[in-house]
């Protein structure tokens, strides 16, 4: 029971704090996007790769293993 409501948690948290809404981009965001380097998209790649594994270990570390 306690597994199901940490899940749960999860969830409703990550919910949250996703956005709900997508923003429009101005022509200024646009062109100080367009000012991104290749290595600094490639950074932030990884930043989020890690996020996203850290995230997937702790999912697997609270739902039994059996139940996947």
């Amino acid at each position: 029971m306690i597994r199901n409501s940490n899940i749960l948690l999860i969830v409703v948290l990550s919910l949250l704090n996703s956005p709900s809404h997508t923003k429009e981009i101005s022509k200024d965001q646009a062109s100080r996007s367009s000012n991104f380097s290749i290595e600094k998209i490639a950074e932030e790649m990884v930043n989020l790769n890690s996020s996203l594994d850290l995230l997937s270990l702790t999912i697997s570390n609270i739902v039994p293993q059996n139940s996947m």
